[in-house]
């Protein structure tokens, strides 16, 4: 049990019942120091500041939704999340960015309800699970996690591409005799097959619903993911697959590749080069800052590719909620 503060205000304060509600502009202030205190306790100096997280946070393409809760008008935590998506299951889910209670309102529920509130905001859009990435050494945090059922997922690192690495990228131009453009609703064969085909590289099984799941939500209004296609005359030799993303930390827009594949008979001829180029320059002219995608463990060649235009976040564990233990989270959101 945490001990409480005791005597007056404080005392009145501990009796208080704890409220959530949904981020507004005006809240700014309150985030930032939370997030602030949640950047002290990992060791990190976030850099949102008030006006960073009313500009990517609302407006006409809020880049995430977030979730304060309150006692007595002091706000004691908070939770960002942001929409995604899972290309291995061809499911809708939310990620987790951030979350943080203060020690004063520890012990008492809290967290479990603000990620049933992030839940309860992505089953909004029909999502089916939940996403987040925490530190190795936070054994409380995992802990918690695996208390409500969450699966780590070890196999996956994460690289990022940031700063003049991330520039570097915008400047890669598609090869000669390629054309690069997005995917249409009468490509989405071509997407479904194309994604059946990097599942079965990857030694994964392909999932039996592909194609109707990319025509479902590729090109939803608006879409959970966009695909870009590189094209040789009439042929589609590869695509690259991505979403917005957002780092509360970097207090920046991203994009998550997800996906990215060339035709066997097609490789070596700088495609793959070409479609990540072109996905960073819609990240850089959409106001995006950094490009993110995971990356296999064991994927030695990939990473040694990647080592070359992109860092590898080793400090982070990837865990996922699903399935049932996802509904129960899902069941505590009022």
């Amino acid at each position: 049990m945490i001990p409480r503060p005791r005597g007056g205000t404080d005392d009145r304060m501990a009796e208080s019942p704890i409220t959530i509600r949904a981020t507004t502009p005006a809240d700014g202030e309150a985030v930032v120091g939370l997030c602030v205190a949640l950047g002290r306790h990992e060791g990190r100096v976030p850099a949102l500041t008030p006006e960073r997280y009313r500009a990517n946070g609302f407006g006409r393409d809020p880049a995430f939704a977030g979730f304060i809760a309150e006692r007595a008008g002091a706000a004691v935590g908070y939770a960002i999340c942001h929409r995604d998506y899972d290309t291995d299951r061809m499911e809708r889910s939310v990620f987790l960015a951030d979350i943080y209670v203060e020690k004063t309102a520890r012990g008492e529920g809290l967290g479990r309800r603000l990620m049933a509130a992030v839940a309860r905001h992505g089953a909004g859009y029909r999502a089916r699970m939940m996403f987040w990435k925490v530190l190795p050494e936070n054994r409380i945090a995992r802990g918690f996690y695996a208390a409500l059922g969450a699966r780590e997922q070890p196999e996956y690192l994460w690289c990022v591409a940031l700063g003049e690495r991330f520039r570097a990228l915008t400047r890669r131009r598609p090869a000669t005799g390629l054309a690069l453009a997005d995917a249409t609703p009468a490509d989405a064969s071509a997407v479904a097959r194309m994604m059946d085909r990097l599942q079965i590289d990857m030694g994964a099984a392909r999932h039996p619903e592909t194609l109707a799941r990319v025509a479902r939500d590729g090109f939803a209004m608006p879409p959970f993911f966009s695909t870009v296609l590189a094209r040789g005359g009439d042929r589609i030799l590869g695509y690259a697959l991505y979403w917005q993303t957002h780092d509360t930390e970097l207090a920046l827009r991203g994009l998550l590749l997800s996906d990215i594949y060339v035709a066997p008979e097609a490789r070596g001829r700088g495609i793959g080069d070409s479609l990540m180029g072109e996905v960073v320059r819609r990240a850089e002219a959409a106001g995006a800052g950094y490009l993110i995608w995971p990356v296999y463990d064991r994927n030695r060649a990939a990473r040694e590719y990647y080592a070359r235009i992109a860092i590898e976040e080793p400090y982070t564990v990837y865990s996922t909620l699903e399935g049932e233990p996802f509904q129960r989270l899902l069941a505590l959101a009022p």
